[in-house]
């Protein structure tokens, strides 16, 4: 018999996001918080599996990258000129964040399509960039699973959106904050030989599947005859 303990990794709300684990090393982050604004003063998005967004206040900065190699690309540049401050968009897994532009703040960078374990996702998409003037707009979420930026001020404003839970994505931009998604751990085996316990636990593919989308104990045990 034998135990791991499986961790997830928490959603970043002003902070990075947390460390997924399997006993002895980091499998995934949890997605990083959007950039808010702080009376004025731009916060930067926190990395995690994926960035999060940068503030409308956060001028000339880029939006964060994963938090570690092979996790998340770069974020984009925010942008100031005359009456648009936008910020640049949080990086995903497989491309960078997009630039805060004149009237549209950065998109979030694409996240990587996984259907691992019968489990369908986009992991580790960034959120996109907040827009602070009346003209300017939010920058759109690197996929459905990542959060919004927000357009903070003038006609129409826009709220940010999360990243969702267990995904790893980033959250939007925002005036006040966001969080990103938390992390998952998915471990497979053939049906056969091994006989596994912890999380939630199904078949596909002639496999047995456990998913964990919290922390929790898993325990193999080698099947008798």
């Amino acid at each position: 018999m034998r135990q791991l303990q499986i961790t997830v990794g928490a959603a970043g709300f002003a902070t990075n996001g947390g460390c997924s684990t399997i006993s002895l090393g980091p499998i995934m982050y949890g997605g990083g918080a959007g950039g808010y604004d702080d009376n004025g003063v731009g916060i930067a998005g926190n990395p995690g599996a994926s960035g999060g967004g940068a503030s409308a206040v956060d001028l000339g900065k880029a939006g964060c990258s994963g938090f570690i190699a092979g996790q998340g690309n770069a974020g984009g540049c925010s942008f100031a000129a005359c009456f648009y401050e936008t910020a640049g968009g949080g990086g995903g897994f497989c491309t960078r964040g997009g630039n805060g532009l004149t009237n549209c703040a950065g998109n979030g960078g694409s996240g990587l399509p996984s259907s691992f374990g019968g489990v369908s996702c986009i992991y580790s998409a960034g959120g996109g960039g907040a827009s602070r003037n009346s003209c300017d707009t939010g920058g759109s979420a690197g996929s459905i699973y990542a959060g919004q930026g927000a357009k903070q001020e003038g006609p129409a404003p826009r709220d940010h959106t999360n990243g969702c839970p267990n995904s790893g994505s980033g959250g939007g931009g925002a005036g006040y904050g966001s969080t990103g998604g938390s992390g998952i751990v998915i471990i497979a085996y053939p049906d056969s030989g091994y006989c596994g316990f912890g999380g939630t636990v199904t078949k596909s593919g002639g496999c047995v599947v456990h998913t964990f989308l919290s922390s929790g104990l898993f325990v193999a045990n080698a099947r008798s005859g």
